[in-house]
């Protein structure tokens, strides 16, 4: 049915993305208005907060852009000042992405552990719903419950996978 064109497009990996550049708005936010110290330089950022709710960064790419984080990983390397067990890495689409909304959050659950310098790499699979993506967020707490967050991103990637491309040949009968 000549699909194989279109599905090998829609199953592409993405591009390389580096959330941490100039070109890209890093936005500090929490949902009960605790305080937060945000500092941003080059090549990484840094929030702090002693959340009495959920707060987080949201990592946002230039306004009209969107990004395919199909096929590849997600490497976030920081530091943090305590371990951080209620943290979610959320995915959201842009509001006039022409695939339909997936049928469950595109979010992951993550730790972080209190570190000087560590790495979380997260594998993302080869999915529509992971194309049309214009903003990650970071979130951190929880509803009722008091969490002090200090915690430094030094990368934030988007890495695709090498592509292999395979020649469908049909077998004849």
């Amino acid at each position: 049915h000549d699909l194989d064109g279109a599905l090998e497009a829609l199953y592409e990996p993405g591009d390389r993305v580096d959330f941490l550049a100039d070109a890209n708005r890093i936005l500090p936010w929490t949902s009960d208005r605790s305080r937060i110290e945000f500092s941003r330089e080059a090549g990484s950022c840094r929030f702090s907060s002693h959340l009495t709710g959920v707060g987080g960064m949201a990592f946002v790419v230039p306004d009209g852009e969107t990004i395919s984080l199909s096929n590849g990983r997600l490497l976030i390397r920081y530091r943090s000042e305590q371990a951080l067990t209620d943290v979610s890495v959320s995915f959201k689409r842009a509001e006039d992405d022409p695939l339909p909304l997936p049928a469950f959050p595109v979010e992951i659950v993550a730790r972080f552990k209190q570190t000087q310098d560590d790495r979380i790499e997260i594998v993302l699979p080869a999915t529509p719903a992971l194309r049309g993506i214009e903003e990650i967020s970071l979130v951190f707490g929880s509803i009722g419950k008091e969490t002090p967050v200090d915690i430094s991103v030094m990368a934030l990637d988007f890495i695709p996978f090498p592509i292999e491309r395979k020649h469908f040949i049909p077998a004849s009968f």
